[in-house]
């Protein structure tokens, strides 16, 4: 069984208000806002998915002035709401990082901060990835996780509201045998499976019965 754990998914939306409206209208859970993240460009709000794990909506913040093209993953221009990424807790930092070295992806690492609204800053360090992230020339940008190591002892799991339970996570690609040698090497705690197109499904638990996030 993997020691790595999912930390949480990514719901990207091109306005954060539309992002906790769809999380409410598919899940049945108001998200509570989280906070900016400044310098970057963005602020969230998450919803708990059980211990552990939580899902963040992240937006462009109109009130930071960062040029559209500067916004990460692709927020600037994203026309829906979606999952768009996900972030992985490993089990072994050091381990995690030597595995992405073999699979040939470049990253930096990075510390990041932010404060809550009721005044904790949250501080972690996490990987960020060469974009377009390939392997063996598939491209598999958003289904690689970038790494996430927590600096305070506080997890957002713990405060975000939700009854809600990740039960799985697929990540779906054309170039499936390139993916599954990813998730393979990486040791993910994922699914995988043949599509058209990258994307991500996460199934559910809602006390209203199971829901596919996409």
């Amino acid at each position: 069984m993997t020691h790595n754990q999912i930390d949480h998914l990514l719901f990207g939306a091109p306005d954060l208000e539309l992002g906790i409206q769809t999380i409410q209208d598919r899940l049945g859970v108001q998200a509570a806002c989280g906070g900016q993240h400044p310098g970057v460009g963005t602020h969230n709000a998450l919803v708990s998915l059980g211990p552990g794990t939580y899902l963040e909506i992240i937006a462009p913040d109109p009130q930071q002035d960062v040029p559209a093209v500067r916004i990460p993953y692709g927020l600037g221009s994203l026309q829906a709401p979606c999952l768009i990424t996900w972030a992985l807790r490993p089990h072994s930092w050091s381990t995690y990082l030597a595995q992405l070295k073999t699979l040939g992806i470049d990253n930096q690492v990075q510390t990041r901060s932010r404060t809550r609204p009721d005044g904790e800053q949250l501080r972690w360090r996490s990987t960020k990835l060469q974009m377009p992230t390939k392997v063996d020339q598939a491209d598999l940008t958003g289904l690689i996780p970038f790494a996430i190591d927590w600096q305070t002892p506080s997890h957002p799991s713990t405060t975000a509201p939700g009854e809600l339970e990740l039960k799985s996570l697929t990540l779906q690609s054309p170039d499936l045998n390139q993916l599954q040698h990813a998730a393979a090497t990486l040791d993910l705690p994922v699914r995988t499976e043949q599509a058209d197109k990258p994307g991500m499904v996460a199934m559910i638990g809602t006390p209203a019965g199971i829901v596919l996030l996409l």
